[in-house]
């Protein structure tokens, strides 16, 4: 992993997971914050968004940290010796899941969506 992902992760970005709903007219909270002053927003809503924005970041680093974690294991594993086909299923796998609690972002914005 790259020291620029790892810097991605470890701040709470998206690597563009949610680009896709952002593509259709489905803005998230980070891009609706960053819009502030072009659109009117009431404190109540702005205030929402700041919420939704702030559980999404604190689960985003959670999700990196574990992808990093997993990441780090599975090329330390190369760097000792080949992994058995299981092991590698194994690790691969749970990174997989981790990526799998990374749909959070792009259900964030179908669910509940942020059209103001």
């Amino acid at each position: 992993m790259s020291p620029e992902n790892i810097a991605e992760l470890e701040r709470g970005g998206q690597w563009g997971l949610a680009k896709v709903a952002e593509l259709n007219g489905l803005p998230g909270p980070a891009h609706l914050l960053e819009l502030e002053n072009e659109i009117e927003l009431t404190g109540d809503q702005l205030n929402e968004i700041q919420i939704l924005h702030d559980e999404m970041r604190e689960q985003a680093i959670e999700n990196g940290k574990r992808l990093i974690m997993l990441e780090g294991e599975l090329e330390a594993r190369f760097q000792h010796d080949l992994p058995t086909e299981t092991d590698l299923k194994t690790m691969l796998i749970a990174i997989e899941k981790n990526a799998l609690s990374c749909v959070s972002f792009i259900c964030l914005h179908i669910s509940k969506p942020l059209t103001y």
